[in-house]
């Protein structure tokens, strides 16, 4: 006969001294006991494939995370940072990206100009020395027109000119320490500058 009292989990027979057991309460008890043990084994394989699929995924996101170099310091990266001292003497002396005291002297000053003039040689070429490079230049011939048409010879004569560091105008170049005015008689294009006239005077105002 089963037991007058079970087992609080299992329901398994708990005899007293009362109780007559059979065969088959045992063989109950151990179905019992079987079934359970069963379904745990299969519970923990379960959790086995679930803990399985987990450390795989851990494992593929620890190693995307430890490979991403956008994310970590390299070590040539640390040793840059530590050498403090070298990178702010790289910088200091990084002139491109500061202003020099010349510079800033100049800026300080705005733009200088300068009133001068010279006698034309009557030459092809002739260099008028500023002792500078010009920014910008404006030259033109005293007591004459900006040009000059010579009708018989179908020739426009330029008495007047600019000089720049971007380009200058017909007759004129521009040097690092002055700029050259030139003369022609006439030009196949009809375009004949006069900037170097013999014994004309030109008048030019220069900013530095």
């Amino acid at each position: 006969m089963p037991s007058s009292n079970k087992t609080l989990h299992l329901a398994l027979n708990k005899w007293i001294g009362t109780d007559k057991p059979k065969k088959d309460d045992f063989n109950d008890d151990n179905q019992i006991i079987d079934e359970a043990m069963n379904a745990i084994s299969a519970r923990v394989q379960s959790l086995d494939g679930i803990i399985e699929g987990l450390d795989g995924a851990v494992n593929t996101t620890l190693a995307a995370h430890t490979s991403d170099s956008a994310a970590h310091v390299t070590g040539a990266e640390k040793t840059s940072w530590n050498n403090t001292a070298a990178n702010l003497s790289s910088h200091q002396s990084n002139s491109g990206i500061h202003v020099t005291a010349a510079e800033k002297e100049s800026w300080s000053k705005g733009a200088e100009l300068v009133v001068g003039s010279y006698t034309g040689n009557g030459s092809n070429q002739q260099k008028i020395t500023l002792g500078f490079h010009a920014q910008f230049g404006l030259i033109f011939a005293v007591n004459d027109g900006i040009v000059r048409s010579g009708w018989a010879s179908s020739q426009l004569f330029t008495n007047c000119g600019c000089i720049s560091r971007l380009g200058c105008s017909l007759g004129l170049s521009l040097q690092s320490d002055g700029f050259t005015a030139s003369y022609a008689i006439n030009s196949p294009d009809g375009n004949a500058p006069r900037l170097n006239t013999s014994n004309v005077q030109y008048i030019y105002f220069i900013w530095k």
